[in-house]
């Protein structure tokens, strides 16, 4: 999106969400709209009115669905992006934290970015173990979407996550080639 679509958006969603009545029945059509208005503030620089709308998108989509719900693992996505904007990192994690249960039902695509998205959370809190293994799931996420649709998606869809890997390899001095390290440690992950 380009800045004037975001400016664009927010002036729609401004017009139209007071409009949602306020019973239960309307909380998650509300609760989409304030997270897309929180996205597009997180897109301008916006952090503190990206986490204002993320987190009312947040209270509604908990107080109807339940912690498994798909929805909900966005909203929380999205709150924990306005985080990172703000570099909260601790903040950011725990929200990111809290959205893996929804995405366990996600495609392997929206898998792979979430874990990618915690793994450079916890590269940002110095906790580099934790940083590998997301990492490591989100490779092999992504892997899953290379197999499934091919080079459709084009090369180097994973080119993030395994630049991300490729650091961590050589952090290790490792006496072994970086696919052989890759290997090995998506070994150890399976198990």
């Amino acid at each position: 999106m380009l800045t004037g679509q975001e400016e664009r958006g927010i002036t729609v969603l401004d017009e139209y969400i007071p409009l949602i009545p306020e019973i239960a029945d309307y909380n998650m059509i509300k609760s989409v709209l304030l997270g897309q208005r929180g996205h597009c503030y997180y897109r301008l620089g916006e952090y503190d009115k990206s986490i204002k709308d993320a987190q009312e998108a947040v209270f509604l989509a908990e107080k109807t669905v339940d912690k498994n719900s798909r929805q909900l693992a966005y909203e929380y996505l999205r709150l924990a992006t306005g985080y990172v904007g703000k570099e909260d990192w601790s903040t950011a994690l725990l929200y990111l934290e809290k959205a893996i249960p929804g995405y366990k039902q996600d495609t392997s695509s929206g898998k792979g970015t979430l874990y990618f998205n915690i793994g450079y959370v916890c590269w940002e809190l110095e906790k580099y173990e934790e940083a590998k293994m997301y990492f490591l799931k989100s490779y092999v996420e992504k892997k899953a979407v290379i197999e499934d649709i091919g080079n459709a998606v084009g090369e180097g869809y994973d080119s993030n996550v395994k630049a991300r890997l490729h650091e961590i390899y050589q952090s290790e001095d490792s006496f072994v080639s970086f696919t052989d390290w890759l290997e090995q440690e998506l070994n150890q992950i399976e198990q």
